[in-house]
């Protein structure tokens, strides 16, 4: 598979994650190191419509979506917390789908990346953008990417621009490694 390819899979896989509705009862390996509903942050509800699970040769996904605020409203007025984990079926494998990844954000959603200098994983980085630039409900948006052993893990976490969210999205990039570093 040529790398654009394998990008433009990325980039449609991401973009499912906001138009595809869940099943009933969806379940695959990645699963087991999302974060459980107890560990997300107060205030948080469960999208299921929005939940989506991938079975591919070399990789398992899952994508879980949770919402904060007016149900009722557009989108881009609410608080968004997109939390996602990846297992490959090697370590080689999962550092080329952590960097398709940091290169799929990128694209599609201008993700400008820097390392990130904690102790997450072995590979990590953090990115920012900005959506709804155009709207009255502008929105920075966080995302950490990280890497431990054959696991990948994202977490993204979209608020109002003058709102912080570096800590709340390390916080559970943490909880998803500390299941990952269990396994």
């Amino acid at each position: 598979m040529t790398i654009f390819r394998t990008l433009l899979l990325v980039v449609l896989c991401s973009t499912m994650v906001m138009a595809s509705p869940a099943a009933a009862e969806p379940q695959n390996a990645a699963t087991a190191y999302l974060p459980g509903e107890e560990e997300i942050p107060v205030g948080f509800q469960h999208d299921p419509e929005q939940d989506n699970f991938i079975s591919m040769p070399n990789v398992e996904r899952a994508f879980r979506v949770y919402l904060r605020g007016g149900q009722e409203g557009p989108l881009e007025a609410r608080t968004t917390l997109m939390v996602s984990a990846a297992v490959s079926d090697s370590v080689e494998s999962a550092v080329s789908e952590f960097a398709i990844a940091q290169r799929g954000y990128g694209v599609s959603n201008s993700y400008e990346f820097a390392p990130l200098d904690l102790s997450l994983g072995d590979q990590a980085v953090v990115g920012r953008t900005t959506f709804y630039a155009d709207t009255a409900h502008p929105k920075a948006g966080t995302l950490i990417l990280f890497r431990r052993g054959a696991i990948n893990g994202a977490v993204q976490w979209t608020d109002d621009l003058d709102q912080p969210t570096f800590d709340q999205v390390l916080a559970v990039a943490q909880i998803i490694e500390s299941h990952a570093s269990e396994a």
